[in-house]
């Protein structure tokens, strides 16, 4: 026990060599000493100065200040008690066992610590603030901190329990939070740490802190720090070792974010903002942000993945997000600036806008499932998946292009709103006919669209692109602006119609295939001449509004098909086509052939008044009830077969083949027909048919055939008598009408009535000696009497008559057996008694009586 009011110094060691019982100094003066060693308490009640190491065997107490003259360490094994300020340029070692520490008064106030260690396993409390080089404290025991600082030019370090009586500022170079640590009083007492932090414990999960601030550079190692208000960390942040999670009424980094581990931010009904770059240097693990508020990436984002949650909204405004994995964005999601999201699937589950309209456009390098309108409020300039895209959410708004580089999945009908929209990949709906795609603007489609999954409908407002599109519906396909087809094409309704409002076109020949429940065509068709191929299938009508150019054109089946403007074929496929009836209202020309099969027994194949036909091949035609002509028909090197009856217009017509021409019926009462066949056969009409199944025109013009069989009227001349109508260089055999040979025929055509006076002979003349009265030896016959017979009336067709000349031997006029009845050519002549008045002979076309009697 030392008692002195005035300055107590130990020059040396006390208890060095065999340790005191206790020390005790009283209240006066001063005690300086170096070392002391007591097996019980040593109270300092007094100033004292401490320069060495102290031991006590149960308490160490000093009362008033401590000053260190040196370092120092001080063991208390029940406790140590510094009740008063501590001060000294000098590190101080605080070991308690498992007894408590106190650190009554201020720790460094006048004079900075030097190295500050606080060991002990009960609880140490710091009842003010603190400055000092550096402080630690070991794992065990608890650690108070109630005086709002602590202050080192070093770093600070907490392994124990650490409770924030008040709030706190924890300055240092580093401050590593190892343990735990709590508000004393949950949501009352926040933690500021003024330079860098490393958080490896737990912050706030028994006492949530009122706030939590690094204002330099954080390493969650692993933390997981809870507050009641907002997390601030103001230099970079760096995750190691684990995942780390922090919660509170907003959290925001103000400066990057890095490392390979996973972080998950809670913020509450605030925001959570992420004003630095994310995975710059180290891509992070897992990324997960829940706010009610606000979400914000002011810069590029690399993770892992990235979710956020449902509530609030989500600012895009760096650029970029770019992770190996998926990205899903619970919120409706903004854009601040263009942006490309990279990732395995990037989900949008409540849509995405632009900042302002037309301002910003989005690039999806990846898979894409969009639940929510894009574009709805504020339209994108632009987007781009590069992966398959399941559109569910009915709307995308762009003010330019939209491309998709996968195949698209409509969940809902959906409208693509944009300059030009394209759909690269195919594309079908989640439910089979249920979901249809309209396209607001111009669209390029390929590959193959509703093959599993047939899509409802499709609409293309504007100019449509077909590069080397299947497109199958079950409904309508209406396209209404011009088409292109730049690659092998089909377009396929199970039960709507085809709609084409624009042109149809190619620049590279490539085909197209139409099928449809009818198929409807505004404008011209091949305009530029490289049309491919084209293929229709149709129960329905097909109609024309515009010229048709394609290389070929084959219809396998169709209603009634109307052709308004011209129709050229330029590959040698040529027109191929099947339906229940045609209609052709301008001419027509292929450079192969033309085929027509009418499948209606009533129906109708009609070329109008200015249509001509030009076949390089043949013209054929089967089925139906008949067919009009075009006034002019040429098939240059093919035959012309036309099953059923054909009618010609009025006026003037020609029909040229390059082979036969084969006719069921020609009919054209006020025709002038030119028919030539360079070779080939004309075979019109039929022998036993009806009238309509013959041929009937005014006049028939044939300059060159092979052979001709006919049957019918020319000129209004039937039977043998036609054959003298037609106007032709060929005669004879083998060119027949009513099996008659064509050429003059040598029938008598008129006869005027005649009465022979005969000089009774007893012969049978012959037709000279009928009318010469001179009977040869050859003609007589044992009936004498019978040149003496009444001649018959013979009555013949009204025609020019044929005139005999003088000397030539006249044709037999015969009349039929029996007495005064009329006779045509080729019956047996009849006669009456010698003597008997002669009968007048009668033509139709008899003389007058004062010819008669001259």
């Amino acid at each position: 026990v030392i008692n002195g009011s005035g300055a107590t110094q130990f020059n040396a060691a006390v208890g060095g060599t065999t340790a005191l019982a206790s020390l005790t100094t009283d209240a006066g003066g001063t005690t300086s000493l170096t070392s002391v060693t007591t097996t019980g308490a040593q109270t300092y009640n007094d100033a004292v100065t401490l320069d060495g190491a102290y031991q006590a065997g149960t308490v160490f107490t000093a009362a008033e200040t401590v000053t260190l003259g040196g370092d120092s360490r001080i063991t208390g094994t029940d406790g140590i008690v510094l009740a008063s300020t501590v001060d000294g340029g000098r590190a101080l070692t605080l070991a308690s066992g498992n007894g408590g520490i106190l650190l009554g008064g201020a720790v460094g106030g006048i004079s900075r610590l030097g190295a500050l260690t606080v060991n002990g396993g009960g609880t140490t409390t710091v009842a003010g603030a603190v400055k000092a080089a550096s402080l630690s404290t070991d794992a065990t025991g608890i650690t108070i901190l109630n005086g709002g600082s602590v202050d080192t030019t070093g770093a600070q370090s907490y392994a124990d329990a650490v409770t924030l009586g008040a709030n706190t500022v924890l300055a240092g170079s580093l401050v590593l939070l190892s343990g735990s640590l709590d508000a004393a009083e949950a949501g009352r007492q926040g933690l500021t740490i003024a330079g860098n932090a490393a958080l490896t414990g737990t912050l706030g999960t028994r006492q949530a802190l009122a706030a939590l601030t690094v204002g330099g550079e954080t390493l969650l190692k692993g933390a997981t720090a809870v507050t009641s208000g907002a997390q601030t960390y103001g230099g970079a942040v760096r995750l190691a070792d684990a995942p780390s999670v922090l919660t509170g009424a907003g959290v925001t980094f103000a400066g990057t974010l890095d490392g390979g581990q996973a972080l998950t931010v809670n913020s509450g009904t605030a925001d959570a903002v992420f004003a630095g770059v994310i995975g710059g240097t180290d891509r992070l693990g897992a990324l997960a942000v829940n706010s009610a508020g606000q979400t914000r990436f002011a810069q590029s984002v690399r993770a892992a993945s990235v979710v956020t949650d449902a509530a609030g909204t989500l600012a895009l405004n760096g650029g970029s997000v770019d992770t190996t994995g998926i990205q899903t964005y619970g919120e409706r999601a903004v854009l601040g600036t263009d942006t490309r999201l990279a990732g395995s699937t990037i989900v949008l589950a409540a849509g995405l806008d632009a900042a302002s309209r037309g301002g910003q456009g989005l690039t999806i390098a990846g898979d894409a499932v969009i639940n929510g309108a894009v574009g709805g409020t504020q339209a994108l300039s632009r987007l781009s998946v590069t992966g398959a895209a399941a559109l569910n959410g009915g709307t995308v708004t762009t003010v330019a292009e939209q491309g998709f580089g996968g195949a698209v999945t409509l969940g809902t009908d959906t409208v693509l709103t944009g300059g030009t929209v394209s759909l690269l990949n195919g594309g079908k709906a989640a439910n089979d006919g249920v979901q249809g795609l309209t396209v607001d603007g111009d669209a390029v489609l390929a590959g193959v669209f509703g093959e599993t999954g047939t899509l409802r409908q499709i609409i293309v407002n504007g100019g449509t692109r077909l590069d080397g599109a299947t497109v199958t519906t079950t409904g309508a396909q209406r396209f209404g602006g011009a088409l292109t087809v730049s690659g092998i094409s089909t377009l396929t309704s199970g039960g709507g119609d085809l709609v084409f409002g624009g042109a149809i076109d190619s620049a590279n020949r490539s085909a197209l295939s139409l099928n449809g429940a009818s198929i409807r065509a505004a404008g011209d068709i091949g305009a530029s001449g490289l049309m491919g191929d084209v293929t229709v299938r149709t129960p329905g009508g097909v109609f024309y509004d515009g010229a048709v150019t394609v290389r070929s054109l084959t219809q396998t089946v169709g209603g009634e098909t109307r052709f308004a403007k011209a129709l050229t074929a330029t590959g040698t496929g040529g027109l191929r086509l099947t339906g229940a009836g045609f209609t052709f209202g301008a001419p027509v020309n292929s450079a192969g052939s033309l085929a027509l099969v009418t499948t209606d027994a009533a129906g109708t194949v009609t070329f109008g008044r200015d249509a001509t036909v030009v076949t390089e091949g043949g013209f054929t035609q089967s089925g139906g009830s008949g067919i009009v002509l075009p006034a002019s028909i040429t098939a240059k090197t093919g035959p012309i077969t036309l099953g059923a009856l054909a009618f010609l217009p009025d006026g003037q017509a020609s029909i040229s083949a390059g082979g036969p021409i084969t006719m069921a019926g020609l009919q054209g009462k006020s025709t002038m027909l030119t028919m030539a066949s360079d070779g080939g056969a004309l075979l019109i009409g039929q022998e036993t048919g009806s009238a309509l199944q013959k041929i009937d025109v005014l006049s028939l013009t044939v300059p060159k055939a092979g052979s001709a069989r006919m049957f019918g009227t020319v000129a209004g001349k039937t039977d043998a008598l036609a054959a003298s109508a037609i106007d032709s260089p060929l005669r004879a055999a083998p060119y027949f009408i009513n099996n008659t040979p064509w050429g003059p025929t040598e029938q008598v055509s008129r006869v005027a009535a005649t009465v022979v006076v005969v000089v009774p002979v007893p012969s049978t003349p012959g037709v000279t000696s009928l009318f010469t009265g001179t009977v040869s030896s050859a003609g007589l016959t044992p009936n004498a009497l019978a040149a003496y017979a009444a001649p018959q009336v013979l009555t013949l067709a009204g025609t020019t008559p044929t005139l005999t000349g003088a000397g030539t031997q006249p044709e037999v006029l015969t009349t039929s057996p029996g007495t005064g009845g009329s006779a045509g050519a080729g019956t047996a002549p009849g006669t009456t008694r010698a003597g008997a008045q002669p009968d007048v002979l009668t033509t139709g076309n008899q003389q007058t009586e004062r010819e008669e009697a001259r």
